[in-house]
């Protein structure tokens, strides 16, 4: 009986050889930017008493 490709030690190695920390940070990072956008967008249309450019000097302070 053939053993699953997912249990063969070539794609382990493949798990090992990728550099962790390098893709934490990538993901932290781009999960820093999409709570930015989001920040962004409630900011723009939850506040719409306010002036346009007192919403964007928020923006700038948020950023």
């Amino acid at each position: 009986m053939n053993t699953p490709k997912s249990d063969s030690i070539e794609n382990t190695e493949g798990w090992r050889s990728i550099d962790w920390r390098k893709v934490e940070k990538y993901v932290f990072k781009l999960q820093k930017r999409i709570y930015a956008a989001l920040v962004s967008v409630l900011v723009l249309f939850s506040l719409p008493s306010l002036p346009l450019q007192k919403r964007r000097l928020m923006l700038t302070k948020i950023r």
